[in-house]
């Protein structure tokens, strides 16, 4: 804002020297003016009134006029919103150079909203004084009611803490966070009739502590350390039961009138049953070594999965276990396949007597979990995931201890190199890559895993384990409970006696070395290049993939590989779709997967990989859906243009370990099987065009290359279909003039050959010709559409224009109509997304140019037919609307003609000169007659295929309601009918 002081009316003065200049501008601020001259005392409060201009105070005050029962207050809220906000943002909170730029900032204020000056002059004519006195006056009595709530919170209050289920529910199912922070709904006050959480309670603490003397703060005081006793408790019951503690089925109450030392007791209670559980959750870890693939919930959820399958239909357990089980399992041995021998053995340990009995005899409630680590135990003690390769270097690493790695550029063949100079194909087990959703569990398991399979590592060859970007971890707690981790298991002096001459083998690697864990390791950090020769990653990609298609559907049973394609194209609309639906023609099941956005819904992806699978999430069987072995399951993953660099962690785990988990506790995975296909579709262009695709895909395109189709109207060429066939036989009618006096059935005509085909559009339709797979589609999908209700309408039939002596003697509809279609159908296939022809158009949506089909139809000398879409009345006939550009232009006998057809007749040139007329008067509304707005509407709705029942109401909205005031140009209706046309197109 400028420094220098100046009073209003010099500003005034400059003002008139404006309005010598700028007359229109400056007459449409004189009231604004001579508010702003006559209230200088007003405009001074609201600059200066701590309730007004203090954002915190002012948020407060308008809640408590909002709640005054004056009406007049309640009115005055909205007016003070609107001043308020523009007198800061447009001329308090910023620096003028100049006057002039100061003076025409004020006289672009009433500009601002088309109620800001009767906004401005309603809180002119308030008593500001009477504002301050009722806001002190709230503050006092929600001092007092505060004062009161306490006082009873404290005689005859108790305190409810989460149960164990609910406490689950809400962290598995809490968007994009999984940690073990504390949330308002996890314990409650309760006083009477009223019930608070904690946050709510801290507030009415703190008016009493600021409003009250120390003789009235007591029961406060010690509210406040109960508050912070219960806060300890409740997070101490969170970690307890995310780590997968016994369950707790009985709801926890404490009253508030209890001594502190009663919190202190419940406290100390929470605390050490933390401690020993997660003493028993260790040793457990030590004992079973395939607990360690799982965090202590997905265990709890496992064993009741298993329950739920045992007690299903027999015939279905392999097909439940297939799904829910065995990808689990996969996580021990990247090969496991048989469910069913697994559930058996779950079925022996179920039925003993000590599990039966378990809640009378089993006090720690994780004797299950024992039985279930047993069992997995043999599948890990015969797991081929730790199995080396004869393709390794020389190590690199230091065993025995951690090594800190901050590159900047990470990419899947930076980390594909270290473990290529073990000699170790990574899978699933060995990496863990952190997210939004990471728990400290799932590094605890990690951590495990690198100790427990040195130990047992043959020739002190341990396997390589690796942690990458902890600085992704999802708050600051979790990084320090991750660095505590380190320290128990790894860094402090017991951990090092413990650990002895243990040849582990673990690197963290970061982008960043601002995190918790990279300053506690910077000791350990190594510096050393690390490569992969392509010769290599070409190697390691035959072992993990087939290299073709055709070999991958012939391969044998035995060393069966999956498979994966890339297919990209140089431009939009080549029809990659189109191409991988011909292309898994040979597959039993086929899953289209959309990539819409740059975040990455796991738990959200990993459920529609499951799609194809009969068994569903809650054990329901989906009819008529079978699978075997030996089937081929086909994924389209479809890639679009707003994806992130986020989608490379995802691609990472799918293409290269294998794996994904969900995390979150949820107990969900998918593993890449050896019958499976992926086709994934590479968008020819991005949103943002800061990268090319194949640099923001790095983990696609690198040393280790995944085939690539280049789709292009060679390998990929337009097939004619019959809704192809059904529109060129129809336009070759049109060129022919047949349509002017015959009424031909393009089903009774023979189909047309390729060598015709192409020949009739490359010299009928040549902008069609040389346009992509999609542009074609479009058109010829429109064409079908447009042409079918031309040629079986009975209202238009050339048979009805006939005379007794076989000529013409009337209007050709057929011909008219069919023209006008094409000539839409060219240009809606001219501006699709990705067409570069379309550029040299003009750009409508920055205002370049007008919309298209209005300007074109503007300026033609022919009628424009729009085909009704009315499916209101699915017996009728098809109908037609018609626009006219200029009325002037067309013959009177045709005039005629049509309105005693009934045609909705409408003159775009009238239409324009009085929209300029309505302008010239500066009258509120463009269109006064309502009739004609309903014509109009009349027509959106034919040409639409409104539904009968819901036009009445909207027509009352467009007419009386909301959208009175609401301009239906023939410009509008065409942008809306062009809408329409592209979404029942189904094209971009």
């Amino acid at each position: 804002m400028i420094t220098t002081s100046v009073s209003i009316e010099e500003v005034t003065q400059c003002f008139d020297i404006c309005y010598n200049c700028f007359p229109d501008k400056v007459l449409a601020c004189t009231e604004f003016l001579d508010l702003c001259i006559n209230n200088r005392s007003k405009i001074h409060e609201l600059a200066t009134n701590e309730n007004l201009c203090n954002p915190e105070y002012f948020e407060n005050t308008m809640e408590t006029l909002d709640n005054c029962r004056d009406m007049k207050f309640q009115g005055l809220v909205s007016a003070l919103r609107m001043v308020c906000d523009n007198f800061h943002t447009k001329i308090w909170d910023v620096h003028f150079q100049s006057m002039s730029d100061l003076a025409c900032a004020i006289l672009a204020l009433p500009s601002s909203h088309n109620e800001f000056v009767v906004k401005f002059s309603a809180y002119c004519n308030e008593d500001l004084s009477r504002i301050s006195f009722y806001v002190e006056e709230a503050g006092n009595l929600q001092n007092q009611q505060s004062f009161d709530f306490i006082h009873a919170a404290m005689e005859r209050g108790y305190w409810t803490f989460a149960t164990c289920e609910q406490v689950l529910q809400f962290y598995t199912h809490k968007s994009n966070q999984a940690h073990t922070s504390l949330d308002t709904k996890d314990f409650l006050l309760h006083v009477d009739n009223t019930t608070m959480d904690y946050e709510k309670l801290e507030r009415n603490i703190d008016r009493v502590l600021l409003g009250y003397s120390r003789e009235h703060l007591k029961k406060a005081k010690k509210l406040v350390k109960r508050l912070e006793i219960c806060k300890e408790i409740s997070s101490y019951r969170i970690e307890f039961w995310q780590k997968g503690g016994k369950k707790e089925h009985e709801v926890t109450k404490l009253q508030t009138k209890e001594k502190t030392q009663v919190f202190r007791n419940k406290k100390l209670e929470w605390q050490q049953r933390l401690q020993k559980w997660n003493t028993t959750r260790m040793s457990l870890r030590e004992k079973y070594p395939s607990l360690n693939y799982f965090c202590f919930c997905e265990l709890r959820l496992l064993i009741k999965k298993l329950d739920d399958i045992l007690l299903s239909d027999q015939s279905l357990w392999e097909l439940h276990a297939s799904r829910h089980i065995v990808p689990l399992l996969q996580r021990l041995d990247h090969q496991y396949s048989n469910g069913l021998t697994f559930l058996q053995e779950w079925k022996k340990v179920s039925i003993s007597t000590a599990l039966e009995s378990k809640d009378q005899h089993d006090d720690n409630g994780y004797t299950d979990v024992e039985e279930l680590g047993r069992i997995m135990d043999v599948i890990w003690k015969h797991s081929k995931n730790n199995q080396f390769t004869d393709i390794f270097t020389r190590y690199l690493l230091d065993a025995g201890k951690p090594h800190l790695i901050i590159e900047q550029s990470i990419n899947v063949f930076y980390v594909y190199g270290l473990f290529q100079s073990f000699g170790m194909v990574p899978r699933a087990e060995h990496i863990v890559i952190c997210k939004s959703t990471t728990l400290e569990e799932e590094i605890e398991c990690l951590l495990f895993r690198a100790i427990i399979a040195a130990k047992t590592a043959i020739n002190k060859k341990a396997p390589l384990y690796c942690l990458m970007l902890p600085e992704n971890l999802p708050e600051e707690e979790t990084a320090k409970k991750v660095v505590k981790l380190f320290h128990l298991l790894l860094l402090s002096e017991t951990a090092l006696q413990k650990l002895g001459a243990i040849p582990y083998s673990l690197v963290i690697i970061s982008a960043s070395p601002n995190n918790a864990l990279c300053h506690t390791l910077l000791p350990f950090r190594f510096h050393r290049p690390i490569s992969l020769f392509e010769q290599t990653a070409q190697s390691i990609f035959s072992q993990m993939y087939c290299n073709d298609w055709t070999s991958f559907v012939a391969q044998k049973d035995v060393n069966k590989k999956p498979f994966v394609q890339l297919y990209t194209s140089k431009c939009v609309g080549m029809g990659k779709s189109y191409k991988i639906r011909k292309d898994c023609e040979k597959a039993s099941q086929r899953v289209c997967i959309a990539f819409n956005s740059e975040d990455i819904e796991w738990k959200f992806l990993v459920h529609n990989f499951w799609r194809y699978h009969p068994s569903q999430s809650d054990l329901a069987i989906v009819p008529n859906r079978q699978i075997s072995d030996h089937d081929i399951i086909a994924f389209h993953l479809d890639l679009s243009s707003s994806i992130s660099t986020e989608i490379n962690n995802f691609l990472f785990e799918l293409l290269f370990l294998q794996h994904v988990n969900t995390g979150q506790n949820i107990l969900e995975c998918f593993h890449v099987n050896h019958n499976m296909a992926f086709f994934i579709e590479i968008p020819s262009k991005l949103s943002i065009d800061k990268q090319t695709p194949q640099q923001l895909l790095y983990t696609l395109f690198g040393p280790i290359a995944f085939p690539i189709l280049d789709v292009n109207t060679k390998n990929n060429p337009y097939v004619y279909g019959q809704e192809a066939q059904y529109a060129l036989k129809w336009i070759r009618e049109f060129n022919a003039n047949c349509l002017k006096k015959y009424d031909p059935n393009p089903k009774n005509i023979q189909d047309l050959k390729l060598n015709e085909i192409r020949e009739f559009i490359q010299n009928k339709l040549p902008v069609i010709a040389s346009s992509t797979y999609l542009h074609q589609t479009s058109f010829f999908r429109y064409c079908f559409q447009q042409f079918l209700p031309i040629a079986q309408s009975e209202y238009i039939q050339n048979s009805v224009w006939i005379d007794g002596n076989g000529s013409c003697s009337n209007v050709p509809f057929k011909h008219m109509i069919t023209k006008s279609v094409l000539q839409i159908a060219e240009d809606l296939s001219a501006r699709l997304f990705g067409n570069t022809n379309a550029k040299e158009l003009g750009d409508e949506s920055a205002g370049e140019e007008e919309f298209f089909p209005c300007k074109k139809w503007r300026d033609s000398k022919d009628p424009l037919f729009l085909c009704n879409n009315d499916e209101g009345d699915k017996n009728s006939e098809a109908t037609f609307s018609l626009l006219i550009s200029d009325i002037e232009i067309i013959a009177k006998e045709l005039l005629d003609v049509f309105k005693q057809l009934g045609f909705l007749l409408f003159d775009w040139n009238d239409d324009i000169q009085k929209r300029e007329d309505a302008v010239e008067r500066m009258t509120e509304s463009i269109e006064s007659d309502q009739n004609k707005k309903r014509e109009r509407a009349e027509l959106l709705f034919r040409v639409l295929g409104v539904p009968l029942a819901l036009r009445e109401g909207i027509e009352k909205e467009l007419c009386a309601g909301e959208f009175a005031h609401y301009v239906l140009t023939f410009d509008n209706i065409l942008k809306m009918v062009a809408i329409a046309q592209q979404i029942r197109l189904d094209t971009p």
